[in-house]
């Protein structure tokens, strides 16, 4: 008889759990699901190679930050932050965009701002939210290059609560600027979508970067995710793990909080130079990922041609 109530109960534990793992609103899952591939929805916004035709002479690198702005001050209604952009980066800028998620049930006006100019949004997609009492996700892109300066750069506006599955909540905010560079010459790939990666799956989104340098060459792969928590996310790159489980922490600086992530890892191109974002055994995340940023190294600088001195340099010019 004892065998049978503690079968019974134990029965009854086990569905408790996974009913509160399914349908607790935190931004994570607690059960195993199905291990499909799919093919990512972002698209390239962005692609340099160093030496090709009308490239030549530019010489470029790229930079990523973002900052965590989930009931950041003043929220409600909105919530502010602020990304503090390298002197070299914001005067060299040559391309500049800002990724944000928001969680909500409907669209919410367009309120943000940076630097305190109204932000024009380029809509990445909706899904469902990433396991929260919202019901949507809606990832966002601007183009900030004409608004960009050195040092503080601010965000305001960003619709939220103040309240965890209230709607809204802004999940954060990435920046990604190309810049001029007197330093190493690299391909630079930028994409944009949003990808929502559910509990279970190993390999949930796949994203292939159409790299022209050669295999083997170095470079730095960046994830912007939303989302992020200290279990159960991976990102992976060609089928590799990058992490042990724990890629997307939620580590991007406040002063909001909650989870939001702008993180760079070193790779090696390797065709088909496929990065990818998926939950991981035994615990398991939901996340939006919403952009990434490849850097390729490719050599050094190849500087503009001196401007000719001597007589017969000048009569070159008119042959």
């Amino acid at each position: 008889m004892r065998n049978i109530a503690t079968t019974v109960l134990a029965l009854f534990c086990l569905l408790g759990t996974v009913a509160l793992a399914t349908a607790a609103p935190n931004g994570m899952g607690g059960s195993d699901g199905p291990s499909i591939a799919s093919p990512s929805s972002q698209t390239v916004i962005f692609h340099y190679v160093p030496g090709a035709v009308g490239n030549r002479f530019q010489c470029l690198d790229a930079w990523a930050a973002g900052c965590k702005l989930r009931h950041a001050p003043p929220a409600p209604p909105f919530a502010s932050g602020s990304i503090t952009v390298p002197g070299i980066v914001a005067t060299g800028a040559v391309f500049a965009q800002l990724y944000w998620v928001v969680l909500a049930d409907v669209e919410q006006l367009p309120t943000e701002t940076f630097n305190g100019s109204a932000l024009v949004r380029e809509p990445l997609g909706v899904t469902a939210s990433p396991c929260w009492a919202e019901a949507n996700a809606y990832a966002y892109r601007a183009d900030v290059s004409g608004l960009l300066v050195p040092g503080l750069n601010t965000l305001g506006g960003f619709p939220d609560s103040g309240l965890f599955n209230v709607a809204p909540e802004t999940e954060g905010a990435s920046l990604v600027v190309v810049h001029t560079t007197n330093g190493v010459d690299k391909e630079i790939i930028v994409t944009a979508g949003n990808d929502l990666v559910e509990l279970g799956g190993v390999n949930p989104a796949d994203l292939i970067l159409p790299v022209v340098e050669p295999d083997g060459t170095g470079a730095e792969l960046t994830f912007i995710v939303g989302d992020g928590q200290s279990a159960g996310d991976e990102a992976y790159w060609n089928g590799a793990a990058l992490d042990a489980g724990d890629a997307f922490l939620g580590i991007d600086p406040g002063p909001g909080v909650g989870y939001w992530d702008t993180v760079e890892f070193g790779v090696f191109t390797a065709g088909p130079n496929t990065a990818s974002v998926g939950s991981n055994a035994p615990l398991f995340d939901c996340l939006n990922w919403v952009g990434t940023l490849l850097k390729v190294k490719s050599g050094g600088c190849e500087t503009v041609p001196a401007e000719p001195r001597t007589w017969g340099g000048v009569k070159e010019l008119f042959r």
